[in-house]
């Protein structure tokens, strides 16, 4: 692993029995070949997006024919793409909720770490 990369991920880590190491956006893209390298050789990243952890972790690619969607239920890739695109027109009729004013993150941070837990 690279030695930065650790100093980073092990500054982030909130508790001491955190199973995934966590990244700032800016550190994972600074360092995203040995983060990808290291997630491919099974350990447990998260990138720190606002107030969530996104996991990161390899998918396996399979052919349509042993899709879940076509093995349990038939599905076509023609009738995948009606579906999709039928319910992202209805996404944007419909109204969803936005967030109002203008967002601070120094304000926000502030807010997520009065409510993490002390470990």
């Amino acid at each position: 692993m690279n030695p930065e990369l650790e100093r980073l991920a092990e500054s982030r880590s909130s508790c001491d029995n955190d199973s995934v190491k966590t990244l700032s956006i800016r550190d994972a893209r600074t360092h995203l070949s040995d983060v990808l390298e290291q997630v491919k050789n099974g350990e447990d990243i998260g990138i720190i997006a606002g107030d969530q952890i996104i996991q990161l972790k390899p998918v396996q690619v399979v052919a349509w024919e042993n899709s879940y969607l076509y093995q349990e239920y038939g599905v076509t890739p023609k009738e995948w793409e009606r579906f999709s695109k039928r319910m992202k027109r209805r996404r944007t009729k419909e109204k969803y909720v936005s967030f109002p004013g203008k967002f601070h993150p120094q304000v926000f941070a502030g807010r997520l770490s009065a409510s993490m837990p002390d470990c």
